[in-house]
C-alpha cells in the first residue's frame, strides 16, 4: 500500500508539497530568530551606551552641594 502511494504521481506531488512546506517553515524560523537576535544585540548596545553616559555624568558631577547648586543655576541660565 505504501509503495503505491509514494509511487503514484499524486503521492509524489504530496511529498514534494510537504517537503517544500517544511523547508519554508524552516527558512521563516531562521529569519525570525536572526531578526530577534539583531534586535537583542541592538538593545544591549543601547544599554551599554546609556550606562557609559550615566557613568560619565556621575564622574563629572559636582561633589559638594554648593557646586551642584551652581551647576544647576548655570544650566538654567540664571547665573
Amino acid at each position: 500500500m505504501l509503495g503505491w502511494i509514494v509511487g503514484s504521481p499524486l503521492g509524489r506531488l504530496v511529498a514534494v508539497v510537504f517537503l517544500a512546506g517544511l523547508l519554508s517553515i524552516g527558512v521563516i524560523q531562521y529569519i525570525r530568530l536572526d531578526e530577534r537576535d539583531k534586535v537583542k544585540q541592538e538593545q544591549l548596545q543601547n544599554q551599554v551606551e546609556t550606562r557609559k553616559r550615566v557613568d560619565n555624568a556621575v564622574r563629572n558631577s559636582p561633589d559638594v552641594v554648593d557646586d551642584a547648586l551652581e551647576f544647576l543655576l548655570d544650566r538654567q541660565g540664571r547665573n
